[in-house]
């Protein structure tokens, strides 16, 4: 077989190799698919807990339904440190109203702001053994700041 014939050979079987695919399409029709549009997905996920980890597998933060030692369950965000020790919490406290406390170290309270069931806004400054160093009050509708130092403390209510 010389270079022509070879080249004959090679342009036939192709040919028939593309006439023998088109032909088997009228031959044996695929079914037709249709893209359904405007089709939506919803996916909701329930849990009581939700706890989000680092790569080695320790809880850095968790949303959850946690008690506080109270009846009800609250529904409580709270970020870890890298010991696994709280450093903040963010919940729903007595009637639902909101507050924040962060936390030492240590894990002590150290700071808490957040509003009444009325919706009057407090905030504390506590020391190592959660007696407030300084309180801003707003329950009775006027400001009142507490200030308490080792040997005395102050209180300045609005005129």
């Amino acid at each position: 077989m010389n270079k022509r014939q070879l080249l004959v050979v090679i342009i036939f079987v192709s040919i028939s190799s593309f006439l023998g695919g088109a032909l088997i399409q009228f031959i044996f029709h695929p079914p037709e698919v249709i893209a359904k549009e405007g089709v939506k997905s919803s996916t909701v996920v329930k849990a009581n807990k939700f706890l989000l980890t680092n790569q080695r597998g320790q809880i850095r933060a968790s949303l959850s339904l946690d008690s506080f030692g109270a009846k009800d369950e609250r529904p409580a965000l709270i970020l870890f440190d890298r010991d696994g020790k709280p450093r903040a919490t963010f919940y729903l406290g007595n009637s639902d109203s909101p507050e924040m406390v962060l936390y030492d170290k240590n894990g002590t309270n150290r700071f808490n702001f957040g509003l009444s069931p009325a919706g009057h806004a407090g905030m504390s400054v506590n020391n190592g053994s959660l007696e407030k160093l300084l309180d801003v009050n707003t329950s009775s509708g006027i400001p009142v700041i507490m200030v308490r130092g080792e040997y005395t403390s102050l209180r300045w209510t609005a005129p």
